[in-house]
């Protein structure tokens, strides 16, 4: 391969979405992650991040540190509202409904499973036209349900257990989580006149709940501000609370009187918040009073909070932070004048160009400097680009936002034409004595491969650490470089064996990766019926996969090389032409191998061998006047457009004739009856299934030639 110059931007193709990894304890290919801009942690310590998303708390973090505002106490009030986020995402599992249904068992009811969302149907006539709008609700939260087994385990107190009455208010609680999910309307009945005064409230209590949860928010809020008015009831208080919530409900879905009933919401929570007494027992009617305002005026409440955040971090309230980052998701970034912070998100968020450096030349601030780095381009002028690498070098590797800064170095570097020093600056990341994380140093790594000049940099760029793998195995761990996605994309779509064996002796490549490109790379030329190739790959794969050596030095040595190729990989479905991003294809049986090579096949075909959806990507023509294939003649670039032809055979397509013709000359081999097995086993198993006619003839040559075979006996069924 030549050194030739490349563009700055723009080689790799668009990485191919995966599927979420399998759960399953076999092989699965496991979507090893890279990059984390989430992690809480990395942004307290100052390590931030560019990429801002809705409903995240990371650019208030990083204004913080890069304005040197950020203390102690922000650091506790952010881990805190993590720590609520994941107590709350955890409430659903065990789910709330169990301790519930656990005790509708010891009762002998029947269990139950109830849904906790329900959806609430409105009709509307808008211009004279009639149309229906549904609404999803989470309508029965966790709180119902621990009420419920409360109310539950103090009445078989009191009524004994088996009673009448216990009975009859279990019958109609059950009505009333049968309202949760779209069970259709039926609340329990009313409560007759010999009725005790609690079972006659509890009743009027479940009824109410159940128009509440039906969404008929109107008549339950009529029906909660009774309760609430019956002074020796014991729903009063939480009746005369239900009265704002089912307000605020219909709010949600009643469009055209929506501010009208949020002020109505809000009077009520209001009035309650004045009672001292009623605080005392319901204290989250504070911050329901918060959550209507923010409803009614978002903006004002959402400049508030963040102020406080920003500059009062002692007093804020987690039910704020939880307000704030929901009013972020909906009113941002249209306002920018309200404060300095509001200026700043604006425009990290629209990523202006001009107006950003304007900033940065006028207050000559980090925070600003920030910003401008990352939004700079070759429009901004090569005078500017140079000011800004200029003052970004000032800052050292303790700087809050150094790797983001870092990362735009080496952009902008590359940008005035100096590709050499931005491959350096992404050399030597850090000075040694401040840790970046291993997501932030794999961005600059990342960055620096689509800039390199010459093959051998972008594969030592390229080659990344994992942040995580789904277990310990071998040789592959946190400290084996792997390829990212696109790299394995570039690979896939556009190198040849050839290019595929020079690659494999590059420096910087971690022996797990070499085993994969050798594996790959002998795959590509068998399919391509270069044989010669194929052989100097088979050394490749026997150096870095020891496991293979004795199959591998059958194919290179035996009579008929073609049919050992087939067995080496219709016994394992891991070979593909494909390379699976991060440690791939794994599987926890073989933990001590380098490689996961197995014969079992996962239930999700797509993971088998290779698919022609995978393989035959579209190749982009315009990719091949970039300077990286500047060298290659056109016989070379013709060889990369084969590429996208071999996959459309199926393994057993390809394989299946050498398998035939082989079992036909010789059925003494011992291995005959397992490769036959194999081929039909292909084609069920392998993503691409298999031609019907090559699976029938493998199957009754198996069972008419090797009666007694075990393998025979493996193989009941053809496959079509």
């Amino acid at each position: 391969m030549k050194s030739l110059p490349i563009p700055l931007l723009g080689l790799l193709v668009t990485a191919a979405s995966l599927p979420p990894p399998a759960q399953a304890s076999g092989p699965f290919p496991f979507e090893t992650p890279f990059f984390d801009d989430r992690n809480l942690e990395d942004l307290l310590e100052g390590n931030l991040t560019d990429r801002y998303s809705r409903r995240n708390l990371a650019p208030l973090i990083s204004y913080l540190h890069l304005t040197g505002k950020f203390t102690a106490s922000h650091a506790f009030l952010f881990r805190e509202q993590e720590r609520e986020r994941e107590r709350e995402a955890q409430e659903y599992w065990p789910r709330p409904e169990r301790e519930f249904e656990d005790l509708l068992e010891s009762e002998g009811f029947p269990r139950l499973w109830f849904s906790a969302w329900n959806s609430i149907r409105r009709d509307y006539v808008e211009n004279g036209r009639a149309f229906t709008r549904h609404y999803g609700i989470q309508n029965c939260l966790p709180d119902a349900f621990r009420v419920a087994a409360k109310t539950f385990s103090e009445r078989k107190s009191l009524y004994g257990a088996g009673s009448p009455r216990l009975k009859r208010w279990i019958e109609a609680q059950i009505r009333v989580f049968e309202h949760c999910g779209n069970e259709g309307f039926d609340p329990p009945t009313e409560p007759q006149e010999d009725w005790e005064l609690l079972e006659k409230h509890d009743r009027q209590y479940q009824i109410a709940a159940s128009y509440f949860y039906d969404g008929q928010y109107r008549e339950a809020a009529r029906r909660f501000r009774e309760i609430g008015s019956t002074t020796d009831s014991p729903w009063s208080g939480l009746g005369r609370y239900l009265v704002g919530r089912s307000l605020a409900r219909e709010a949600n879905v009643d469009e055209d009187n929506r501010r009208e009933l949020l002020d109505q919401a809000l009077a009520e929570y209001r009035q309650l918040a004045q009672d001292r007494d009623f605080v005392r027992r319901f204290p989250w009617i504070t911050q329901q009073v918060e959550f209507i305002q923010a409803k009614v005026d978002p903006a004002t409440v959402l400049d508030r909070i963040e102020q406080k955040i920003i500059h009062d971090p002692d007093y804020v309230w987690q039910q704020e932070i939880r307000d704030y980052v929901f009013l972020i998701a909906s009113h941002e970034p249209q306002r920018r004048d309200s404060s300095a912070y509001a200026d700043w998100y604006y425009l990290a968020k629209t990523g202006d160009r001009q107006e950003t450096i304007a900033r940065w030349r006028e207050r000559q601030s980090l925070e600003w400097l920030f910003l401008a780095l990352i939004n700079a381009g070759l429009s901004s002028g090569e005078e500017t680009l140079t000011d800004l690498l200029e003052a970004a070098a000032e800052f050292g590797p303790e700087t809050p936002g150094y790797y983001v800064m870092l990362n735009h170095r080496v952009r902008i570097s590359a940008l005035l034409g100096d590709v050499d020093g931005a491959l350096a600056l992404a050399d030597n990341p850090t000075d040694g004595t401040t840790p970046l994380s291993e997501a932030h140093i794999n961005r600059v790594r990342l960055r620096a491969a689509n800039l390199s000049i010459r093959w051998e940099d972008y594969f030592r760029f390229a080659s990344i650490r994992p942040l995580e793998l789904p277990w310990r195995y071998g040789a592959v761990n946190r400290n084996t470089t792997l390829f990212p996605q696109e790299a394995t994309d570039l690979i896939n779509t556009y190198f040849t064996p050839r290019m595929m064996l020079e690659a494999i002796g590059f420096e910087g490549l971690s022996r797990y990766q070499r085993s994969r490109m050798a594996i790959s790379g002998w795959t590509k030329a068998i399919l391509l019926g270069d044989s010669d190739l194929a052989r100097e790959l088979s050394s490749e794969v026997k150096r870095y996969v020891p496991r293979l050596e004795t199959a591998f030095e059958k194919y290179e040595s035996g009579s008929d090389p073609e049919f050992e190729a087939a067995l080496i990989v219709l016994a394992n479905p891991a070979f593909s032409p494909n390379m699976w991003p991060g440690a791939g294809r794994v599987n926890r049986t073989y933990q001590s191998e380098l490689l996961a090579l197995d014969n079992v096949a996962l239930p999700w075909a797509y993971y088998n061998w290779w698919c022609s959806a995978s393989w035959a990507r579209e190749q982009n023509e315009a990719v091949f006047s970039r300077p990286r294939f500047a060298g290659y003649d056109e016989a070379q670039l013709d060889e990369i457009r084969e590429l996208r032809q071999i996959g459309q055979v199926s393994v057993a397509g390809f394989f299946g004739p050498a398998v035939l013709r082989y079992a036909r000359s010789n059925r003494e081999d011992p291995r005959t009856p397992y490769a036959l097995h194999r081929l039909v086993f292909a084609t069920r198993h392998a993503c691409m299934g298999g031609p019907g006619e090559i699976s029938r003839q493998a199957h009754s040559f198996l069972h008419r030639h090797f009666p007694e075979s075990e393998w025979t006996e493996k193989t009941p069924y053809w496959y079509d």
